[in-house]
This record gives C-alpha cells, sequence and structure tokens, in this order.
C-alpha cells in the first residue's frame, strides 16, 4: 500500500507541478500584453471578501486581478502541499513506533532464546550429574 500511495503523491505532485507552471504561464504572458489593452479574464472569486468595499478592487487591473488568482491558487497548492505533509509525518510516526514496537519484540525474543540455551546447558550437565550418581548407585 506503500507503492500505492507513492504513486498517488506522485500524482498529486505532478498536478501541482503543472497547476503552477499554468499560473506562470499565465502571469508571463499577461507580463508580456502589459497593459497595451489587451482582454484579460477576472476571475470571479477574486471579488472582495466579504467586509470590503468595492473601491479598492474597482482601483484593480485586469492584470493585477490575474496575478492575485494565480497567487491564491499557488496559495492553495502550498496549502495542499501542506496538508500531505502532514499526512506523511503522521505515516512517518506511525513507521517509527511499528520499528520501535518490532525492536522490542526482538529484544524479548533474543533474551528468551538465551535463557533457553542456558536451560539447555543446566539440562545437559543435570543429565551427567543424573547419570554418574545412578551408575554410583548401582556400583555400591
Amino acid at each position: 500500500s506503500l507503492i500505492k500511495r507513492a504513486e498517488n503523491v506522485d500524482k498529486e505532485f505532478q498536478e501541482f507541478q503543472s497547476d503552477l507552471a499554468e499560473a506562470i504561464e499565465d502571469c508571463l504572458s499577461t507580463d508580456g500584453q502589459g497593459s497595451e489593452g489587451a482582454e484579460v479574464p477576472a476571475n470571479e472569486d477574486t471579488g472582495p471578501a466579504e467586509g470590503e468595499s468595492d473601491a479598492p478592487s474597482a482601483r484593480l487591473t485586469p492584470h493585477t486581478q490575474t496575478r492575485l488568482a494565480a497567487l491564491e491558487a499557488v496559495a492553495g497548492l502550498f496549502r495542499d502541499g501542506q496538508g500531505h505533509l502532514e499526512e506523511i509525518e503522521t505515516r512517518l510516526a506511525e513507521i517509527a513506533t511499528a520499528h520501535r514496537m518490532t525492536r522490542e519484540i526482538l529484544n524479548v525474543l533474543h533474551r528468551d532464546t538465551l535463557r533457553a540455551n542456558e536451560l539447555e546447558l543446566a539440562n545437559v550437565a543435570l543429565t551427567t550429574e543424573h547419570k554418574t550418581l545412578s551408575e554410583q548407585l548401582l556400583d555400591t
């Protein structure tokens, strides 16, 4: 599932790059046109925010409105990127926790293996001692 998530992240990053490239191209093409009277469509959502008057937006040229819209699009992409980074951080924390827990389990298994080895050695020693004592008992 990590490979699938990586593919999704790659896809989102490519979309981010293409959106950013489009925004930059729009800005550059608008810069090239300047204020020669070329028509630049103003985005509908670049209107004044609630509480603002229409006077400041009336003074904005279409070129400025386009640049503000592009800037807002880039800011939105960065917000999305921040969300992806937070998700990655969460996944990395989960991986670190799983790694720590796995390490603890391996340490317990290692200690148990060493203890089993000690018990086997003690068992061999006791068996040898039992055999020796049995032979002494039979000889008497």
